[in-house]
């Protein structure tokens, strides 16, 4: 049960108009500020390397998250 409910909050967090709002302005951001650095910036574009990074496994997390509940809710629904 806990699955199921923690999957249905991170689906509502996926579909969540201001949250994918958010994440696509924060990519687009990060690799605007890399294609406009410099090579002499390499500890900044090597940050930014890492903050891109950071944002697909919390995107990864969240759909996983949300997988782990279906396929809970799935497994309840056929065992009842």
């Amino acid at each position: 049960m806990v699955d199921i409910s923690r999957g249905q909050a991170a689906k509502e967090i996926l579909d969540n108009e201001i949250f994918a709002e958010a994440f696509v302005a924060i990519r687009n951001k990060i690799f605007e500020e890399w294609a406009n650095s410099t090579p002499e910036e390499a500890p900044a574009r090597q940050d930014l390397y890492l903050m891109s990074k950071l944002l697909t496994k919390l995107h990864q997390q969240l759909r996983a998250v949300m997988e782990t509940g279906q396929i809970a809710e799935f497994n309840l629904k056929s065992t009842s």
